[in-house]
């Protein structure tokens, strides 16, 4: 068989009212034939990530092709690998860009870094969480003394396009712990700490 039998290749459409935070369905209007092996493929934009096969080989006639275990809130376009011989393959057109629903609370976000510029200061900047999983609302950041019941611990909220914070008038030669997470529909999210040491008062002199 060639390729040229195989027709007009469409893109896979999602069906109306069939997308949910974690599953959608695609429908293909485009030729099934029992030579051809037909694999869906996804491809996360969110992560810039490549195309990946989802699950294994499928041919349904009725064009529906169900899609479960998705990433809540990400951006995924779709198509259709067809396997004609080990040699021939064609795709389809992409889908349009489809967003899943939001669920569930944030991942961590990612400290990428932290110091201690002066004795009363330490400075972080991070990334944003990798599975936002809904809307950023704020973030909110944790300083906790370490072997200190005199200095109090100290949190703040700020605004989620904010990436970086410093915490000032702090105690020289104290080790804290610096913990953040992220905030969206469904509450505060998972955690990212790291440790650091103010430098001793005299080095500040």
């Amino acid at each position: 068989m060639g390729l040229e039998y195989l027709g007009d290749l469409p893109a896979p459409e999602l069906k109306h009212g069939s997308k949910g935070f974690s599953f959608l369905t695609l429908h293909w209007s485009g030729p099934i034939n029992n030579n051809v092996t037909y694999y869906i493929q996804s491809r996360v934009l969110d992560t810039n990530g490549d195309w990946s096969i989802y699950g294994g080989s499928l041919a349904q006639p009725n064009g529906d092709l169900k899609i479960t275990d998705l990433q809540p809130f990400m951006n995924y376009t779709f198509r259709i690998s067809l396997v004609i011989t080990t040699t021939e393959v064609l795709y389809t057109k992409e889908s349009e860009i489809i967003t899943t629903l939001p669920h569930g609370a944030p991942s961590a976000p990612i400290i990428t870094e932290i110091s201690a510029p002066t004795c009363s200061v330490i400075s972080l900047s991070w990334k944003p969480p990798v599975y936002t999983n809904g809307h950023l609302l704020s973030y909110r950041l944790y300083l906790k003394p370490i072997n200190n019941k005199d200095v109090y611990d100290t949190s703040v909220e700020v605004p989620p396009d904010v990436t970086s914070w410093t915490f000032r008038q702090l105690k020289s030669s104290q080790e804290y712990i610096v913990a953040m997470t992220a905030r969206n529909q469904d509450g505060e999210g998972q955690t990212d700490r790291a440790n650091m040491t103010t430098p001793s008062s005299s080095s500040c002199k």
